[in-house]
């Protein structure tokens, strides 16, 4: 129906065009594109999803997922969303557009490889401080690496 359409327009530029059409023939195809228009049955486009996966970007990019991936992926998922972006903000973007941009932005998403940042270590090192403190090593240090030592801890 939409080849049928696309035709009945195309057609219709032509007698548009020409400049010795007659009334009848601008009738008709106008009455071809009408007739073509009522047969067309597609749905309008949904594009919710593609909102959401394009909303959540703040969300993911906030994540630790995120933050500890490695450029490439953190690049290919930005630039997943900001052509979702183009795609969401085609008026004549077709379904299949609007579904292919929201699985890009999925499986860039998956493709984070980023871990949750683990600081165990850290803070132990910042718990054991008034351990430390009692220590003999830290007692007997000088006050420029007991400073030093107290700054890097309380640094984080």
């Amino acid at each position: 129906a939409k080849k049928a359409y696309d035709k009945a327009v195309s057609d219709g530029q032509k007698v548009l065009d020409d400049n010795n059409a007659s009334q009848a023939d601008v009738d008709k195809a106008a009455k071809a594109i009408e007739d073509a228009k009522g047969n067309l049955n597609g749905e309008a486009t949904n594009k919710d999803a593609l909102k959401s996966a394009i909303d959540d970007q703040p969300t993911t990019q906030g994540s630790a997922n995120y933050k500890n991936s490695t450029s490439d992926s953190q690049k290919a998922y930005n630039d997943a969303v900001a052509d979702g972006k183009k795609v969401y903000d085609n008026p004549t973007a077709s379904q299949t557009d609007v579904d292919n941009a929201k699985k890009a932005i999925d499986d860039a998403k998956k493709a984070l490889d980023g871990k949750d940042t683990d600081k165990t270590a850290l803070t132990n090192d910042v718990n054991g401080q008034s351990a430390t403190h009692n220590d003999p090593s830290y007692i007997n240090g000088s006050e420029e690496a007991k400073k030093a030592y107290d700054k890097a801890v309380s640094d984080g």
